[in-house]
């Protein structure tokens, strides 16, 4: 799951009375993924996508999202790897 990643949006949900700062993107112009996570009120959403954006581009979406693949990209890791 390597590749060039492109932002998609930078977005929030509201789910059981709980914000929650979104990163949409996309790798090598695949299906959009998302990255959630919890943050304790509505302001600090934007640091929290800062923060979630900054992760992605620097260490890259395998160790954010290693248990959501694709049964392509396990194929192509195995390819790769064995």
């Amino acid at each position: 799951m390597t590749g060039e990643v492109k932002i998609i949006s930078r977005t929030y949900r509201k789910i059981n009375g709980k914000y929650y700062a979104r990163v949409r993107y996309k790798i090598n112009d695949g299906k959009p993924l998302d990255i959630l996570r919890q943050v304790e009120n509505k302001s600090a959403i934007k640091p929290k996508q800062a923060e979630i954006e900054v992760e992605l581009l620097k260490n890259g979406p395998v160790q954010l999202v290693a248990g959501k693949v694709t049964f392509r990209q396990l194929a192509q890791h195995a390819k790769d790897n064995i």
